[in-house]
């Protein structure tokens, strides 16, 4: 579901704070849609809404999540916007995002810090992970 190597590059790359803020970020944003799929699943936009959340997931490796919306793009831009798996990509991002948060949350219980071995993101009361989503 999640690519862990790619998490673990990325916070090499970037430090754990900056992943976490770009975490955030893309799973308000993708939340943000994921909110449209579950209300107007088949509505206008449906390619472009894949598309946004297929690319933003692959490039923080949502692997899962990244190839069922490639193929609901596909499916859309076909005009098969019926076949696109609209439930399962809602179950697999609310997934995805719960698995996130227990990674960072249990490195900062464990006391590793992410995979970096640098200070633990801030999940607490007033910053969480992807807070309007889902």
């Amino acid at each position: 579901m999640i690519d862990w190597q790619r998490i673990n590059e990325l916070t090499e790359e970037l430090g754990e704070e900056d992943v976490f803020e770009i975490l955030d970020l893309f799973l308000c944003e993708a939340g943000d849609v994921v909110d449209i799929l579950a209300t107007a699943p088949r509505g206008p936009g449906l390619a472009e809404q894949m598309h946004f959340l297929k690319g933003s997931a692959l490039n923080l490796g949502f692997d899962t999540l990244s190839r069922l919306c490639t193929n609901g793009e596909k499916l859309a831009e076909a005009g098969q916007a019926d076949l696109v798996p609209i439930p399962e990509i809602l179950s697999v991002f609310k997934a995805s995002k719960a698995a996130m948060r227990a990674h960072f949350i249990q490195d900062q219980v464990s006391g590793n810090a992410g995979t970096s071995g640098s200070k633990s993101v801030g999940f607490s009361e007033t910053r969480s992970l992807g807070r309007g989503a889902v």
